[in-house]
């Protein structure tokens, strides 16, 4: 992308031409050094200096700049329409360099977006436009962008594009460690496309450009090509090779730098629901900024699997896990542990999950009470901010700023933001708490529905037990003051929510008799307090077929069964867990060859439960890094047991369960 120096003087105000030109310079100087943020708040206050919506060509120019230096910040959504409104505005000939770069910030946006397909059309189009000459720097990164996001959908174009690039002449690969990246691009295409070991030896060779692929020096470009080492060494089934190239690669350093797993690990779900097949799997890299948003969502390796690759635009499995970890989040605290260094090239093998998506039923009626509330008398929702909570949370603590600037800090205008922050699982703990006792104060003072206060002061009092489930004494007496109170009030489904919550923990702690009377109290509720479709009559009903099953009870175990009307699939309708009789990983399911190069990692491992309580569809889920702790963590998590269920004439429990798994070594 050319620097323009005297256009702005023409296009600009006269007042302040020279200012302006000044300004416009120090911002692209900032820009080219890579100094994005600096060069994001420069072109910002820049733009400011032109007329409201300019359609001059020098205010679209800095549009052009300032949406490069937001998306290299990982800040797209704010990038695109400045990309969008330059990429339109610059039509004249002379522009066609702008326009063509433009387009092509836009394409790479899509891109980070998991919409491959649609970025490879925008790549291609900038292409034939021809105002990126193939042996130019920007020519280089168009080509190997275009071939990078046709490796599943056209692969032989793909190999095509990077063959012509490798077939440039030396000095037009020399700077940096491009020629090594543009090998390791091309034996990507071999590695995704049934060749792993010609992959192998380019990658060797590209590791040889770098610097090596064992030595112990390493940056972005060695973490990347030791990175598609490893996967070449999973598909040639290499185990020794997978752990040598984790470590030399850095990624299982990841853990140990204090690098925690995501808050929010949502992973697609599987076919039906979607067009990812259960043995589809994918290798996905991103980088974390300082504030736990993810950027830079890239796919590396997938294969769809059985399924095949679905027809359609962005829907293979290199697009659907993409805009999975888009979503990711980790805590803002916890990341800017890390240093910058280990954030920028993290990959995790990923597949599809199984089992019940969305907002627990039980819950759900409670929380849109609050939100019809909202409508009724007139309190604005929150801002819709980001896609994940990491981008969100910064927006929603300044709007929470904003308008107790506004109204007060005791006001109601206050509660719909302290929702969505108390929900929002990339801030703190405590932030998340002191969002929530807040949102419940001002609920009571604004003498809110008590169905919307009702479900805080009932989740703050079992918000221990998920976090960590080991509830204190006093949260148990909480429940049962809650019980008693709303029993008082006349709140029955309220008092039947608690009561179900607190039959959990009976449950979690192995109290059986206590967990059967608290659950028949529900189950004897009228029909005209609680319907026979109400979901916690629902989940009380199966939690009590399971309970009397276990005692022996089978004609109360039948009957309450019967009582539900649901199938053996009830996982899907009603989150009801069985409680663990042996969920425990000892060290000695360490892998051994993780421990010989002392790499640390984390799996997330899926499986369901038979009704007589044993595991099965055993599969990891997510890793990191990649290939290395699958095995062995599977094999233990398949011993897992858990109580017995009630499902005559089905063999199926629960469907979609996750155990996560961390392995630390010590040195």
């Amino acid at each position: 992308m050319r620097t323009i120096a005297v256009m702005l003087l023409v296009l600009a105000s006269t007042a302040h031409a020279g200012t302006i030109q000044q300004d416009f310079d120090a911002a692209q100087a900032l820009l080219d050094a890579g100094k994005a943020a600096e060069a994001r708040d420069a072109f910002t206050a820049l733009l400011k200096r032109f007329r409201d919506a300019s359609r001059s060509r020098s205010a679209n120019v800095v549009r052009l700049r300032l949406g490069t230096a937001l998306a290299a910040l990982g800040e797209t959504e704010a990038a695109e329409p400045q990309l969008a409104a330059a990429a339109a505005a610059l039509t004249q000939p002379a522009d066609r360099e702008e326009q063509a770069y433009a387009r092509y910030r836009l394409a790479a946006i899509a891109e980070s977006y998991g919409k491959i397909d649609s970025a490879a059309r925008g790549y291609r189009e900038v292409l034939d436009s021809g105002a990126m000459a193939a042996d130019t720097p920007q020519g280089i990164s168009l080509r190997a962008a275009l071939a990078r996001t046709l490796i599943w959908s056209a692969p032989d174009e793909a190999r095509q594009l990077a063959d012509a690039l490798l077939a440039l002449p030396p000095e037009k690969l020399a700077k940096g460690d491009t020629r090594a990246l543009v090998e390791s691009l091309r034996a990507r295409i071999d590695l995704n496309n049934g060749r792993p070991y010609l992959a192998r030896r380019r990658l060797l060779a590209a590791a040889g450009i770098a610097g090596g692929a064992t030595t112990l020096r390493i940056n972005a470009a060695d973490m990347r090509v030791r990175g598609d080492l490893l996967i070449a060494s999973h598909l040639t089934d290499n185990r020794e090779e997978i752990a040598k190239f984790v470590a030399f690669s850095g990624a299982g350093y990841l853990l140990k730098a204090g690098l925690a797993t995501p808050t929010d690990r949502n992973l697609p779900a599987c076919a039906p629901l979607t067009t990812v097949a259960t043995d589809a799997v994918a290798v996905i890299e991103f980088s974390i900024a300082e504030t736990g948003k993810v950027y830079g969502v890239t796919p590396v390796y997938a294969a769809a699997g059985a399924g095949g690759r679905a027809a359609g635009d962005d829907t293979g499995p290199e697009s659907v896990f993409v805009q999975a970890v888009r979503s990711w989040s980790w805590r803002a605290d916890e990341a800017a542990k890390v240093e910058p260094f280990w954030r920028q090239v993290i990959r995790m093998e990923i597949r599809c999950q199984t089992g019940r998506g969305g907002f627990d039923p039980v819950d759900a009626a409670f929380y849109r009470a609050e939100t019809e509330w909202y409508d009724r008398v007139g309190l604005v929702p929150a801002a819709a901010a980001g896609s994940s909570d990491a981008a969100s949370l910064p927006v929603h603590l300044a709007e929470l700023q904003a308008r107790e600037k506004a109204h007060g800090t005791a006001a109601a205008e206050l509660i719909p933001v302290l929702r969505v922050i108390g929900w929002n699982q990339a801030a703190a703990p405590d932030v998340q708490d002191q969002a929530r006792r807040r949102r419940l104060a001002l609920l009571k003072a604004a003498a809110a529905p008590a169905a919307a206060i009702g479900i805080v002061e009932i989740g703050l009092a079992i918000d221990p037990f998920y976090r960590s489930r080991n509830p204190a004494d006093a949260n148990m007496a909480e429940l049962r003051r809650l019980v008693a109170h709303y029993d008082a009030a006349g709140e029955t489904r309220l008092a039947m929510l608690a009561r179900l919550r607190l039959a959990e923990v009976h449950l979690w702690e192995r109290q059986r008799d206590t967990a059967a009377a608290v659950l028949a109290d529900i189950v004897a509720a009228p029909e005209t307090q609680l319907s026979a479709a109400d979901p916690i009559r629902t989940a009380a009903l199966l939690r009590r077929a399971d309970v009397a099953a276990q005692q022996k009870d089978l004609a109360t175990a039948t009957a309450a069964l019967a009582a539900t009307g649901l199938t053996a699939a009830q996982c899907a309708l009603v989150d009801v867990r069985p409680s663990p009789l042996n969920n425990s990983v000892t060290a000695k399911s360490f892998p051994q060859l993780a421990l010989r190069y002392a790499t640390s990692g984390a799996v997330g491992v899926g499986y369901d439960i038979t009704a007589d309580g044993r595991t099965t569809g055993v599969r990891t889920v997510w890793a990191m890094p990649p290939f290395l702790f699958d095995a062995d963590t599977e094999a233990a998590i398949a011993k897992f047991r858990f109580t017995p269920m009630f499902r005559p004439g089905s063999s199926t429990g629960c469907t979609g369960s996750v155990q996560a798994v961390r392995f630390l070594t010590s040195k």
